[in-house]
């Protein structure tokens, strides 16, 4: 790729303060993961820190002007715009099944507990299906006076 003279003396400049601030991010994500009180709040800080944070080194990655660099940069950067929100996703909708509480000062489960308590109903049906004795034994182990 052919740069101008200005933009050319100035390519490792930019690169340098884009991988400075991509590090930088992922460091306050870092700090977000270990700060936060509950899974919900770390995933969220966590998942939009990597996020920006690559996408910035991906950034600094262009300026080389190298075809080779730039297209590994835009497939990585694709990968992770495709899966980044879905495994935050799927690690967000476990937490929630296990029954993962909140415990962040103001927080609100605005879904509603009458959804989770159906899907345990249809987990159990289900283990009943694969596993009858394992659901007897929990069943006689709950009716058993402590």
């Amino acid at each position: 790729m052919n740069w101008p003279d200005s933009l050319h003396s100035l390519a490792p400049w930019i690169a340098d303060v884009l991988v400075i601030l991509g590090v930088s991010i992922m460091t306050l994500g870092v700090y977000g993961a270990i700060r936060m009180p509950d899974v919900y709040t770390k995933l969220h800080g966590a998942s939009k820190s990597v996020f920006l944070g690559v996408f910035s080194l991906i950034a600094a990655s262009a300026f080389t002007g190298e075809r080779e660099i730039i297209l590994r940069g835009i497939l990585i950067g694709l990968a992770l715009l495709l899966t980044t929100p879905i495994a935050a996703h799927v690690i967000g909708r476990a937490a929630y099944l296990e029954k993962e509480g909140m415990r962040t000062p103001g927080a609100v489960d605005e879904s509603g507990q009458l959804v989770a308590d159906g899907l345990r109903d249809r987990r159990r049906q289900a283990t009943a299906l694969l596993w009858p004795e394992r659901v007897s034994r929990e069943e006689q182990e709950q009716r058993q006076p402590t």
